[in-house]
């Protein structure tokens, strides 16, 4: 479906998206897709395409995505299936021991706390992310020695973050290496709320 989309995305004019004539995908697809031989209906302009047995649910989703959020929105998704999104029922249960109420609060107030711009915060939830994904194979090996072992407190001993990033003392150190599935799945909603929020800005 991802690249379906990506396929019959390109003819929209970049201009068209930012002055807001399609607001969302739907509006878009009914506009250049639909015609009498195909129908109006918006499951059939998708089957037409390519992208077949969606369900009402998943139908509603993806036709109400707003036009300018989608294209980075498909990065994103591809990006996370690269990283492995669908592979976490294959990391060791020790991995994926949930955050406590607190600390998940703490954390998705972290772009608030944050004291630089959008587009810095962002730059260095994706930086953190990459070390994150590199560092998963070390933590596979190790998590039954250092599962307790604060997960920013493992990356600076590593070397794998310096002092100059701002965004780890924003971490608490009660986030583990057994809370790394949970930490990794709340940085990457963040990353994709910052980015919408810096498309916003620039647009």
């Amino acid at each position: 479906a991802l690249g379906h989309l990506i396929k019959f995305l390109l003819p929209v004019d970049e201009c068209q998206v930012n002055k807001g004539i399609y607001d969302e995908l739907k509006e878009f697809m009914l506009s250049q897709y639909a015609t009498e031989e195909r129908g109006n209906s918006l499951q059939e302009v998708f089957c037409k395409i390519g992208i077949k047995n969606l369900s009402d649910t998943q139908l509603a989703c993806l036709s109400s995505v707003r036009l300018c959020f989608l294209l980075s929105t498909l990065e994103l998704f591809v990006r996370w299936v690269k990283e492995g999104l669908y592979d976490f029922n294959s990391l060791p249960i020790a991995l994926k021991v949930h955050l406590n109420e607190e600390d998940s609060t703490l954390l998705e107030q972290l772009p608030k706390r944050f004291p630089g711009t959008s587009s810095q915060l962002l730059v260095e939830l994706k930086e953190l992310g990459d070390v994150l994904l590199r560092v998963e194979g070390h933590l596979i090996k190790e998590v039954n020695e250092q599962a307790q072992k604060p997960l920013i407190e493992l990356l600076q001993t590593l070397n794998l973050i310096s002092d100059a990033d701002r965004l780890p003392d924003f971490i608490p150190n009660t986030v583990l290496v057994c809370h790394y599935v949970n930490f990794r799945m709340i940085l990457r909603r963040m990353t994709s709320i910052v980015e919408q929020g810096v498309t916003m800005e620039t647009s």
